[in-house]
């Protein structure tokens, strides 16, 4: 009997950075638009680290393009490793301060100024929730 032909399937890994922006007791949280992967979630605020940039500089480019304000990186809260099909999401989370500017989704459909208490009646991205537990509000 011939032995069976097995494939290697190359995944591609992105890396995301996702920031939790917290501001008088609660913390930012944006909504996936309509035909986007995972359309009507709520979710962090990121994107995609291109190359050449840290996790850090990618946020703060993404928070300035997708909502015109200008943060400040802080805690790391880690990372979440998120299978799809044909990739694996590398989302690594950073706490944040607003430095300036007042969040206008440039991408997203809604935002929502949340507590964590709140945050329960939003149905957040399976990635994100994990770190529900890793904000510090104060």
């Amino acid at each position: 009997m011939e032995s069976p032909l097995w494939y290697t399937i190359s995944m591609k890994e992105l890396v995301v950075s996702a920031g939790v922006l917290i501001c008088q007791g609660k913390f930012l949280i944006a909504r996936r638009p309509p035909g986007d992967d995972l359309e009507g979630l709520w979710e962090f605020p990121g994107g995609k680290v291109e190359m050449g940039e840290t996790a850090e500089q990618a946020l703060v480019r993404e928070f300035q393009e997708e909502l015109g304000i200008v943060i400040d990186t802080g805690e790391y809260l880690g990372f979440n490793l998120i299978i799809q099909p044909k990739r694996i999401i590398r989302l690594e989370v950073f706490q944040c301060t607003l430095v300036s500017g007042d969040p206008i989704p440039h991408f997203h459909d809604a935002l929502a100024w949340v507590t964590l208490e709140q945050s329960r009646d939003y149905p957040l991205a399976p990635g994100d929730v994990p770190f529900l537990n890793k904000i510090s509000l104060v």
